[in-house]
């Protein structure tokens, strides 16, 4: 990695131009699979593909993960491995935190909505198709000399003459997003976390760090990370890992011995749930249009206030973020400024819109925004 492309990429990161330019590239037209959102008659479109039955909301969050099959899918690319090294070390990062454990992955998604068939992979074989698709475009874009900064209008003109084989021959549109035989990728889950202070409703943000593999220094809302086995042929849990990344990332609860899921966040947490004082909802599901991934997005509703309080004074945040800011959800103008489809993480977009949907229909808890979903 040279240079000028290190200091390009860096420069695109902070506009996520590559992003952008994958919404150009699915979006020919004013149709199609990408998700829109209209903000005060202001369009905003992320690089997410869904379709109407993924955008249904449920209470039972497990559910959208099913039939598993105990088999392991690998496909690893060690070219595209190396780039993510490189990648990490231009972060100032090492290879100590790159780690290769298993993974779960989406094997199809041909269904007008979840569950989703799942199997097992791994973490290099997830990133061989998502890193690769992301360096390809990234790549071009570079040899192309379109600036970091380029308007939508601009990319819209240059994505037609970028040469992009892998994503032509994997993913040439929409609909090759939703087929029987997905590539490995890396399973997501994240959760839009909204808890009753006592005095309203609020939600957390906070910005990813330099250092992690995808979207450094991006907005995040809530907590987000991979679908994971604790052991070999386990059956999958969008809620265990939910809940482990509540622990570790809002409470520092890794390393060492313990359990995230054992930490004293979860069980509190638990009895909120079982009291039915705190609820796990399935929100929505959608490919990342730049990667190929699969996510899931829940909602977190939280009614006790002690609990709210509880987490407010004890928060630790890991090394994955900085910068918490507790936001009211009637503060529809900062939920607006936070979704920008420049500076957010498209996976916490998705949670943050669909989360308040399903809180306003589940619950009659509703949000400072006001929204308008196009829906696919």
């Amino acid at each position: 990695m040279t240079g000028s492309y290190r200091r390009w990429r860096r420069a695109a990161a902070a506009t996520n131009l590559a992003e952008r330019a994958a919404i150009q590239y699915y979006r020919p037209g004013d149709d199609g699979d990408l998700y829109d959102v209209a903000i005060d008659g202001e369009k905003r479109t992320y690089p997410l593909l869904a379709r109407r039955g993924w955008l249904a909301g449920r209470s039972d969050v497990s559910a959208v993960l099913g039939p598993y099959r105990d088999e392991k899918r690998t496909a690893v690319d060690e070219g595209v491995v190396a780039s993510l090294r490189a990648r990490r070390a231009d972060r100032g990062g090492d290879d100590a935190g790159l780690w290769n454990g298993e993974t779960y992955a989406v094997s199809a998604t041909d269904a007008d909505c979840p569950p989703f068939p799942v199997t097992r992979s791994d973490y290099f074989s997830g990133c061989s198709t998502a890193v690769g698709l992301d360096e390809e475009l990234t790549r071009a874009l570079y040899d192309a000399d379109v600036p970091p900064d380029a308007s939508d209008g601009a990319l819209r003109g240059a994505i037609d003459a970028l040469s992009l084989p892998r994503r032509e021959r994997r993913f040439p549109d929409a609909a090759s997003f939703f087929r029987s035989n997905l590539p490995p990728n890396v399973l997501g889950a994240g959760v839009l976390p909204v808890f009753d202070t006592g005095d309203g409703y609020a939600t957390i943000r906070y910005r990813r760090s330099a250092g992690v593999a995808h979207y450094p220094e991006k907005v995040a809302v809530g907590v987000s990370g991979i679908v994971a086995p604790d052991s070999a042929g386990e059956p999958p849990s969008v809620r265990r890992a939910l809940l482990t990344e509540f622990a570790e990332e809002l409470f520092d609860a890794e390393g060492g011995d313990e359990d995230p899921l054992a930490h004293e966040s979860v069980v509190r947490l638990e009895r909120l749930l079982e009291r039915g004082e705190a609820h796990l909802d399935f929100a929505a599901a959608a490919c990342n249009a730049l990667g190929a991934n699969v996510l899931l997005c829940s909602l977190l509703f939280v009614e006790s206030p002690a609990y709210y309080r509880y987490v407010r004074d004890g928060l630790s945040m890991n090394w994955e973020g900085s910068d918490p800011e507790w936001v009211a959800l009637s503060d529809g103008d900062r939920l607006a400024e936070l979704s920008d489809p420049r500076g957010i993480v498209p996976h916490s977009a998705l949670c943050l819109f669909e989360g308040l949907r399903r809180l306003e229909d589940a619950y009659g808890v509703h949000s400072g925004l006001s929204f308008e979903r196009r829906p696919p």
